[in-house]
């Protein structure tokens, strides 16, 4: 009896030690299992992060996503990502989380039209986690929303210094004081490493709004008799540095050149046109450099190739907009415009029906990427925003102007003289013609899914 009670006790704690055994394998594979899907958590976490604050350039969906990932990611050793020709997805491959443990994630991002959400543009996320052999994946929907862009918030925003002397001054139209200092802020990107001034005002110069400045290391030089924001001579409380970052718009001239079927001015008959005092959709073909006389009226587009030197001599009045085809990125470029006399534009909408759809593209005057402009005459009334690369305002230019001055140049931008600029931005386009709205990705927590590999 007591060998058969032994016997029994014995399989008992065999069957016991078994038991016991497979729990913890089974606790150690789910442990390795859920260290596959904390990976994948932390990739989802990973794009979430990197997705923030993305501005895609519409109507780009993963073709715009893939530099600005690019750039982002440049840093991280063995990362890569592309768009794989094959199925057409957006991969990020193996981030390694723990080389020892051989702890990673990867990553792909495909696009597609919900149908059941409005045919809401959608980007769906895939992340793999990966420990050793084990992998788990989740899943998430991103929507694009297009937007605006917050530049044209300001009255002048500048990616380079702002310089002003003598008695120039950034005003508003309103009589009360708050929605003033609204309508004449002022955003100045700042150049990191510049030995000058982000904002230097002296003399009897004055900026009736907030000026913010992004560079947290800029340095600002303010003259004990000029004024910011209102405040008393030689007070920078109106000035802040370190501000969030504001995106400029990137231009697209290139949508206006099918409005320009007019006449073509080139360096072999523009002598024919030296004299014309109406000109209606033309184009200035590159290498043309050419002077407009005095009393010339511009209507439709006027759109200008590079490289190129133009001159406007005398009064100019603009039923429509200019157009310069250039490059953004070119800051010391050799193309110039230059109006010494005086300004005055009205909004394309005012146009006959016969211009048909550029009567749509409303809330710019001046689009010119990659060309310097200045400012000597005077401007009674400017219907747009002034976009170009290196701006400046001097002697009595200046007068009401319903938009923003975007200046792309990181050279400074100079107001001096008597030049005065009264910004009148109420009812302005927050999308000016010409810039292309850019999108920004929403996560969808409501999509997430799990799943088993």
């Amino acid at each position: 009896m007591a060998m058969i009670f032994l016997a029994v006790f014995a399989a008992l704690g065999v069957s016991m030690a078994s038991m016991s055994s497979s729990n913890v394998q089974i606790a150690k594979n789910q442990h390795e299992a859920n260290k596959a899907l904390v990976n994948a958590l932390s990739g989802l976490e990973f794009v979430r992060k990197n997705f923030e604050g993305l501005d895609i350039t519409w109507p780009d969906r993963l073709t715009g996503l893939e530099p600005v990932l690019q750039s982002r990611l440049a840093g991280m050793t063995g990362v890569d990502v592309s768009i794989d020709d094959a199925d057409g997805l957006l991969k990020i491959t193996d981030v390694m989380l723990d080389s020892q443990s051989n702890q990673r994630f990867s990553v792909s991002i495909g696009y597609f039209i919900d149908y059941d959400d409005n045919m809401m543009e959608k980007l769906r996320v895939d992340v793999l986690g990966k420990n050793g052999d084990i992998y788990k994946s989740v899943q998430a929907d991103y929507r694009f929303r297009d937007g605006g862009h917050s530049v044209f918030d300001f009255a002048v925003a500048t990616k380079g210094p702002l310089s002003m002397v003598g008695q120039a001054e950034i005003d508003g139209t309103a009589t009360d004081e708050a929605l003033v200092i609204v309508q004449a802020s002022v955003y100045i990107e700042g150049v990191p490493g510049n030995d000058g001034d982000s904002f230097a005002i002296t003399n009897n110069a004055s900026v009736a709004g907030q000026v913010d400045i992004y560079d947290p290391n800029a340095s600002y030089d303010i003259g004990n008799k000029a004024v910011v924001g209102g405040g008393a001579p030689g007070s920078d409380e109106m000035v802040d540095v370190g501000v969030e970052f504001v995106e400029f718009p990137l231009p697209y001239p290139e949508t206006f050149e099918q409005y320009a079927t007019g006449i073509i001015i080139d360096s072999t008959n523009k002598s024919s046109f030296s004299n014309h005092t109406v000109f209606e959709n033309v184009t200035i073909a590159a290498g043309t450099d050419f002077t407009f006389a005095s009393q010339t009226t511009i209507k439709g587009v006027l759109y200008i190739k590079s490289p190129n030197k133009i001159n406007f001599a005398g009064q100019l009045t603009v039923q429509g907009i200019i157009v310069c085809e250039g490059d953004v990125t070119e800051d010391n470029s050799a193309d110039t415009l230059k109006f010494s006399g005086q300004v005055i534009v009205s909004s394309v909408e005012t146009l006959p029906e016969e211009y048909g759809d550029l009567r749509q593209e409303t809330g710019t005057f001046l689009l010119a990427p990659g060309f310097s402009a200045d400012f000597s005459g005077q401007a009674n009334f400017i219907n747009g925003t002034i976009a170009a690369n290196g701006i400046s305002f001097s002697g009595q230019a200046g007068g009401v102007i319903n938009g923003t001055i975007i200046n792309y140049s990181h050279d400074t931008m100079v107001m001096s003289g008597q030049s005065v600029l009264n910004f009148d931005r109420t009812g302005s386009e927050q999308r000016s013609a010409g810039f292309l709205p850019y999108s920004q990705l929403e996560f969808l927590p409501e999509t997430y899914q799990e799943f088993s590999l």
